[in-house]
């Protein structure tokens, strides 16, 4: 049905969305939770961790909280909200010192990114105990595993299955969904459309609050992304007179050249 393809067109891109919110991102399980925490305690344990633990200094972190209940004792994710997306990348390389304890560092992802990827490393896991040599090099739609290259066809077929409703309108979309086709409310698909594109519309402002659109900055052939950063660097220091302590992400060209 036609009204299911647009559903299904939303949802994966609300989770393409999400996923970019969360880039960086980091989960943080095992540190030590003290009563009464604040956000302030939990970052500078954050970076108490990253010295001691991993070796990392001059981490920048954005915001670091706990969150969810504490269960049998344990304490509570840390949610993890970085600068710097480098520094997310410094940190998953040092996951190896992390080794034998008890403490866990993992990217933060969509509920539905989390539940596809379950069901794509257990399938792994599964094929491992078969005595198949299996390894995800990349993970998404394009999965490819080492010396299985029919398995990228599987997965594939297997995140096109994974349900990608948000809590907030499971009630409606199954309501539509299991109506008969000719008994569909074109009124409730209307209002769960428009919803779902509300909330699209507000994720696609929160991953691009951070973000400027600059125009007419000459433009060199086979220019880089670094010679574009620093291109961008040097009109922020020259024309607009900031100091250099202001910190670029990333800086990119996009679309044609208008001839």
């Amino acid at each position: 049905m036609e009204h299911t393809k647009i559903d299904n067109v939303l949802k994966e891109k609300q989770r393409n969305l999400e996923d970019r919110s969360r880039r960086n991102n980091l989960r943080i399980e095992g540190i030590y939770e003290n009563d009464k925490e604040s956000w302030g305690d939990t970052e500078k344990k954050v970076q108490t961790f990253f010295t001691e633990k991993l070796g990392l200094k001059d981490v920048e972190i954005e915001r670091a909280h706990r969150t969810g209940r504490k269960n049998d004792g344990r304490p509570k994710t840390i949610i993890l909200n970085l600068k710097k997306y480098k520094d997310k990348i410094r940190i998953l390389k040092k996951f190896y010192r992390l080794k034998g304890t008890y403490t866990f560092v993992n990217e933060d992802f969509s509920r539905e990114t989390v539940a596809f990827r379950k069901k794509l490393f257990a399938e792994v896991k599964e094929r491992r105990l078969n005595g198949e040599s299996v390894t995800v090099r990349k993970f998404g739609e394009q999965s490819e595993f080492n010396e299985n290259k029919a398995l990228k066809l599987e997965i594939s077929e297997l995140k096109k299955s994974v349900d990608f409703i948000s809590d907030k309108y499971d009630k409606e979309l199954v309501e539509l969904e299991s109506k008969p086709e000719h008994k569909i409310s074109s009124n409730l698909e209307n209002i769960v459309t428009e919803t779902m594109k509300d909330k699209l519309a507000e994720l696609e402002n929160r991953n691009r609050r951070n973000n400027l659109k600059i125009n007419e900055i000459e433009e060199y052939e086979n220019e880089s992304w670094e010679d574009c950063e620093k291109k961008v660097k040097q009109i922020m220091e020259t024309k607009l007179e900031l100091d250099d302590n202001f910190v670029i992400e990333r800086a990119h060209r996009v679309g044609k050249i208008n001839k």
